[in-house]
């Protein structure tokens, strides 16, 4: 088991990620604008970028972390990593999401 996960909430008007310990410990918390009139790859790309900046700040390494948890208002399919519709993203209809950040950096 590895030490560390990373949380990541995609909101309407923020980003807000933080990681924590086995212990639920918070180790760093970041938080930026979400881009909600932005296409979807301009979020995406947010996010990866906050989650890059949760491993630069610790100084923890992408192995060293267990999972990676987004959370997104709407209707999704969470096992499948699918948002049908959100209101506060409205481009977002039917994205892969899991599939699309995990293919953009999340290595």
């Amino acid at each position: 088991m590895k030490e560390y996960a990373i949380g990541i909430d995609v909101g309407g008007t923020k980003l807000a990620a933080g990681m924590v310990n086995r212990k639920g410990e918070v180790i760093d918390f970041q938080k930026s604008a979400t881009l909600t009139e932005q296409k979807p790859e301009f979020v995406i790309d947010a996010i990866c970028q906050v989650y890059h900046a949760l491993l630069e700040k610790t100084g923890i390494k992408p192995t060293e972390i267990e999972g990676v948890g987004l959370g997104f208002a709407g209707t999704v399919n969470g096992p499948a990593g699918l948002i049908y519709i959100s209101s506060n993203l409205p481009e977002w209809h039917l994205m892969p999401l899991r599939d699309v950040v995990n293919e953009n950096n999340f290595r």
